[in-house]
């Protein structure tokens, strides 16, 4: 479907997805954001998707740029979310409803407002949440939460179609 269709901004011939995965490695489930960022990216790349992949430990203010890039039409964060059931959750991000701070963390809808006010761009938002249970000292995912990031990268494809299906006008 072209993404005029569904309301993004054509900036070149090429929009492609930006994947955003954050989180710390060093804390177990902390980490999966990172990890399911990493393996969307291979599948949906895998297909012939257009997406690019940036892992970080946090978000910061450089990633603006990134954002504003002219190919990016839309922009997917993937981080792990505080204690619950283990889930997976997407949700639209609205950059217009963000207020204006500067503080040592960045939020999502924060650096898609840097991205409008210092570049003039305006690509979609995306929150995936994985839910996390285990944030102790260690490199290794708890076994229930890496059994939703499977099942999530299973329906690499649904995920892909549900970014483009319907965005908010704006």
């Amino acid at each position: 479907m072209p993404f005029e269709e569904v309301g993004f901004e054509r900036v070149t011939d090429n929009p492609c997805l930006l994947v955003i995965g954050y989180g710390n490695s060093l804390r177990r489930d902390d980490g999966a954001g990172l990890l399911l960022a990493q393996m969307l990216y291979d599948v949906w790349a895998a297909q012939g998707h257009p997406v690019r992949l940036l892992l970080a430990h946090q978000l910061g203010p450089d990633m603006a740029l990134d954002i504003a890039a002219p190919d990016v039409a839309a922009v997917l964060f993937i981080d792990t979310a505080a204690h619950g059931p283990p889930l997976v959750e997407l949700t639209e991000l609205d950059a217009a409803a963000e207020t204006h701070s500067l503080t040592h963390h960045l939020s999502p809808a924060t650096l898609l407002l840097y991205a409008e006010r210092l570049f003039d761009r305006h690509p979609h938002g995306w929150m995936m949440r994985v839910t996390g249970q285990d944030f102790e000292h260690g490199d290794k995912i708890s076994a229930a939460v890496a059994e939703a990031i499977s099942l999530a990268t299973y329906d690499a494809e649904r995920w892909w179609k549900a970014l483009w299906a319907a965005p908010t006008a704006g």
